[in-house]
């Protein structure tokens, strides 16, 4: 199985061997406001947690970037896992799934200059997805 964001619609994808490429996220209300990248599969295969930028405003030109964990069939829209930074990157699980790491930057500074690392449990959410327990910045 392959997950990957299709230049035409800036959406997740799933294909599995022999089938054809299925839409895994919610097409969103403009074209192209929601962008999916940096992807990682939880080691069991059921989840999907990844960068999205999502544009809105007038003309598009609000930005935000944010975590989010979608089931890895696409029976569920995505979550917000992080949000309320400029960027975040690099989303990346533990080999056993339970820890998760990214990296955060804000606006007027690149990732070389002022760069956190993040790491926090991964737990079970009530609603039956994902969340994140007490995150802490490393470095």
């Amino acid at each position: 199985m392959v997950f990957f964001t299709a230049w035409a619609d800036q959406r997740l994808h799933r294909l599995e061997a022999g089938g054809a490429p299925r839409a895994i996220t919610p097409e969103p209300a403009s074209p192209h406001a929601d962008r999916y990248a940096d992807g990682v599969v939880s080691p069991d295969g059921a989840w999907v947690v990844c960068v999205r930028e999502r544009h809105h405003g007038e003309a598009a030109t609000e930005v935000e970037n944010e975590l989010v964990v979608l089931p890895s069939d696409g029976s569920a829209a995505p979550s917000v896992l992080v949000s309320g930074r400029d960027f975040v990157a690099a989303p990346r699980l533990s080999p056993d799934g339970t820890r998760l790491a990214w990296i955060a930057w804000d606006h007027r500074n690149m990732p070389w200059d002022d760069t956190e690392l993040w790491v926090a449990d991964v737990v079970d959410h009530p609603d039956g997805g994902l969340a994140l327990r007490s995150p802490q910045r490393m470095a």
